[in-house]
C-alpha cells in the first residue's frame, strides 16, 4: 500500500484521530512542514533547512533521517 503525502496534508488536522493509518501520516506531514528550531521549548523537532538547494538524493536522504528522529524523539517520554 502506497500514500503521498506532503506539507499541505497539514490543513487537514484533526484531532482524536482513531485510524492508525491516518494518525501517522498526519504527523508525517506536521513534521514536514516544520522547519527545524522553530518551536519553542522543542527545538530539534522538524525538518531541517540544511536540506534546501542540495541535489535530490542528498535532500531525500536528509530528510528522511530527519523525520526519523522525530519519530524517535516523539516516542520518548
Amino acid at each position: 500500500m502506497s500514500y503521498t503525502v506532503s506539507p499541505s496534508n497539514k490543513r487537514k488536522i484533526k484531532f482524536n484521530v482513531t485510524d492508525p493509518v491516518e494518525s501517522v501520516l498526519q504527523n508525517i506531514a506536521v513534521i514536514l512542514s516544520t522547519p527545524k528550531g522553530s518551536v519553542p521549548m522543542y527545538r530539534d523537532f522538524g525538518i531541517s533547512v540544511d536540506i534546501l538547494d542540495r541535489p535530490i538524493p542528498v535532500a531525500k536522504a536528509m530528510m528522511t533521517a530527519d523525520i526519523k528522529e522525530a519519530k524517535n524523539s516523539g516516542n520518548q517520554g
